[in-house]
């Protein structure tokens, strides 16, 4: 055991103590730049308004949330960069974890979140942890996502058709104040502009992407990125079960 892991261990049974208390070319993602031209003929606003009754609707689908030039505040003073896994709306899902403690120590754990209870996995001592907190001060895939959808600005535009994955997808556009992605990013504070994309099937009005450009906080590098891609819906059938 490192010298540095040492001193951090203080933190670490700390933290845990008070868990327990409390568009372009063809590139590697598949993705294709068709035209500038929309080829929906609702408005934006009613566009994204389909697309979030349609995740509403969902049984299940998989999320991957990834960062460039920064990291999200959670819980226990840890640093999300990385978190994927399964959702079975409107309040069930299991995630990967991959965050940065105090000292730059790199933490990879695990969260299960069933109807209001969440459990957070020990990355040292193994098992899990019924925590205290609201899933959406780690992530909400589901609240998130709709909300961003239904609170869109009404200056949000079509942009640039693409191809996803083999999936026809229209792209939108907007800048968001800081206090309407809240419900999607934890520590989201009013009164900062986000570029906001997204891309939405044509045919099936589902969101494939989500990408934030830009501080929440003041914290926030000025160059952060957020992208949040969904894929899988309704992959078949998906139990999410409480940790033993």
């Amino acid at each position: 055991m490192t010298k540095r892991l040492l001193l951090l261990l203080p933190w670490l049974a700390g933290a845990f103590l008070l868990l327990g208390a409390c568009g372009g070319d063809d590139d590697d993602d598949g993705s294709n730049e068709d035209s500038d031209e929309a080829t929906v003929t609702e408005t934006p606003q009613d566009f994204l308004s389909s697309a979030a009754d349609e995740i509403e609707q969902l049984e299940n689908f998989h999320f991957l949330l990834t960062h460039e030039n920064g990291a999200t505040d959670i819980v226990l003073d840890l640093a999300m960069t990385r978190a994927e896994g399964d959702v079975i709306p409107p309040d069930t899902l299991q995630a990967d974890v991959e965050a940065e403690g105090p000292g730059g120590i790199g933490i990879d754990t695990e969260v299960i979140a069933i109807d209001d209870e969440v459990f957070f996995g020990n990355p040292f001592g193994g098992g899990f942890i019924t925590a205290d907190f609201d899933i959406g001060e780690i992530l909400d895939p589901v609240g998130g996502v709709v909300a961003l959808l239904r609170n869109a600005p009404d200056d949000v535009e079509y942009a640039a058709s693409e191809t996803i994955g083999g999936v026809d997808t229209q792209v939108v556009a907007a800048a968001f104040d800081s206090a309407l992605l809240e419900d999607l990013i934890p520590g989201a504070d009013p009164g900062f502009q986000v570029e906001v994309t997204i891309w939405i099937g044509k045919d099936d009005r589902l969101p494939y992407r989500v990408l934030l450009v830009g501080p929440l906080n003041e914290d926030d590098p000025a160059d952060i990125e957020r992208l949040i891609e969904l894929s899988s819906f309704n992959g078949g059938s998906l139990t999410i079960e409480p940790p033993e």
